[in-house]
């Protein structure tokens, strides 16, 4: 627990420290723009205020709200559940807790968050370090919860509601069975004829008193 607390501190440190770079350094170049690979991939500064609104951005009580319950999950099985998740899983879960909490650091802090990588090719998006973490943390949650870790889950839910439909048709059966056998002891002993209590076996005279 301590590695993934660690690496998750590492990578809040990160995405705060370009935010910082972005702040102090691209903001006051000419227009806020840096080329780095033409038609690929810029720096360009922008302050985005929390009209985004998604899980990542959005400065409501409700969004709040949200990232919270986000955080508590990531954590949860960061603790509950380390034993039982693969290397990938935790480094992921990480890089997801980095992401929420760094774009909440600035949210609480500047009333703003700084966003300078831009990608011409998806339009007009801006985004940070901490959306890549989160972006990367999704992809590779979703694969591993999806055909791994999430597997053997659904494997087990699937054999949980399996056992619960054959318990009541194996009580039915048993509640037959004994009935069966109920109806069977009943005609079996219809079908007795016991011989008279002052009869004696094999003889066809009564047993007279005094006689």
């Amino acid at each position: 627990m301590l590695t993934d607390l660690v690496l998750t501190l590492v990578l809040i440190g990160i995405d705060q420290l370009t935010k910082f770079w972005a702040v102090n350094t691209l903001a006051a170049m000419p227009g806020g723009v840096i080329p780095v690979i033409g038609g690929v991939l810029n720096l360009v500064y922008a302050e985005n205020t929390g009209a985004d609104v998604s899980f990542l951005r959005g400065r409501s009580i409700a969004m709040l709200i949200v990232r919270l319950f986000q955080v508590a999950l990531a954590v949860y099985l960061l603790i509950r559940h380390r034993e039982k998740l693969a290397k990938i899983t935790r480094i992921a879960l990480c890089l997801f807790l980095a992401g929420l909490i760094g774009n909440q650091i600035n949210y609480l802090l500047f009333d703003y968050v700084p966003d300078m990588i831009h990608l011409p090719f998806l339009g007009g998006v801006i985004f940070n370090v901490a959306d890549i973490w989160a972006f990367v943390a999704m992809a590779v949650l979703f694969v591993r919860l999806a055909f791994f870790e999430g597997k053997d889950f659904v494997d087990w839910l699937g054999k949980h509601i399996t056992q619960k439909k054959a318990k009541p048709e194996q009580g039915k059966k048993e509640k037959n069975s004994a009935a069966e056998s109920a109806i069977s002891g009943d005609s079996a002993g219809k079908g007795e004829n016991p011989l008279p209590q002052n009869c004696e076996s094999g003889s066809g005279e009564a047993n007279v008193p005094g006689k």
